[in-house]
């Protein structure tokens, strides 16, 4: 039995949860959705590892609030830092993207973006990363319409399945 209704509706669950993501946070997502001779459906979600620490945040090594915040960072989340640094490659990239150049810092002394990639990746491992769930807020909200769509869509493929499998009978 060919699900194309239901596969249809599966497809545009997909492309609405990654486009909701996006338009939140710019991270590259994509999906692999697999249709089983059996009828079975499969759905997975692929994006760049680093995403997941940016949906669940990550708590960082001393537990405490930034000085300047009020609220624990990745608070709940399941990852935490404890021995290692997040990586200064992917934060350099960062610091360029948003403009950090080398600044002046309070005594006038100039300061290389590469001791600025290193301030931020310190204060990232002692304070963590706040939780943005920019996937998980995607696709609760737009799994909570699913169910009556993939309802109605697999209604229509089994009425569809039924009658060409008693034309095929009766003739």
């Amino acid at each position: 039995m060919r699900l194309e209704r239901t596969e249809k509706i599966m497809k545009m669950f997909a492309d609405k949860v990654i486009r909701d993501a996006r338009s939140v946070k710019k991270i590259p997502l994509d999906y692999d959705l697999k249709v089983y001779p059996s009828g079975a459906l499969e759905l997975n979600f692929q994006t760049e590892d680093y995403a997941k620490f940016v949906d669940k945040g990550v708590q960082g090594s001393t537990g405490k609030a930034h000085p300047k915040d009020k609220v624990v960072r990745g608070q709940g989340s399941p990852y935490k830092y404890t021995t290692k640094m997040p990586p200064t490659k992917a934060l350099d990239k960062w610091v360029v993207r948003k403009g950090l150049k080398g600044t002046r810092d309070a005594k006038g002394k100039f300061v290389k973006r590469k001791s600025i990639v290193f301030g931020v990746a310190r204060s990232i491992f002692l304070y963590g990363l706040p939780a943005t769930k920019f996937f998980t807020n995607a696709f609760e909200s737009n799994y909570k319409k699913l169910p009556a769509d993939v309802t109605r869509a697999y209604a229509n493929d089994v009425t569809k399945f039924i009658k060409a499998t008693a034309k095929e009978i009766i003739g």
